[in-house]
């Protein structure tokens, strides 16, 4: 579930930052799974606007994501994964390379 605003602010984030972490992050993640479960998906775009600082509290949604990824054809052009303005920690980091060997994605 996606923590509401006062959440966010009592860990120092200011409006503007919240905003974008809605749209850029959730917003484009959210758009992203949806689109692979329905197989509609050519690229994963994260991140575009803003900057989005690591938190451990975005595991899960990073986690819905990677179990998305299991929609991908392996056999089709494929998926590009492009992700923008990211602090992303080693664990995070780590996750991702795992989760897109041997798949049909591009980076």
């Amino acid at each position: 579930a996606i923590q509401p605003d006062e959440y966010w602010e009592n860990k120092g984030y200011d409006d503007q930052a919240i905003e974008l972490l809605m749209s850029s992050f959730f917003g484009e993640l959210n758009n992203a799974v949806s689109d692979l479960g329905h197989g509609v998906c050519d690229s994963i775009q994260v991140g575009y606007v803003g900057y989005v600082n690591h938190d451990e509290d975005l595991m899960p949604h990073w986690k819905a994501l990677f179990r998305y990824f299991d929609y991908i054809n392996p056999y089709d052009s494929g998926v590009k994964l492009n992700l923008q303005n990211m602090e992303l920690n080693e664990e995070v980091m780590r996750q991702i390379c795992h989760h897109i060997r041997y798949r049909n994605i591009s980076r």
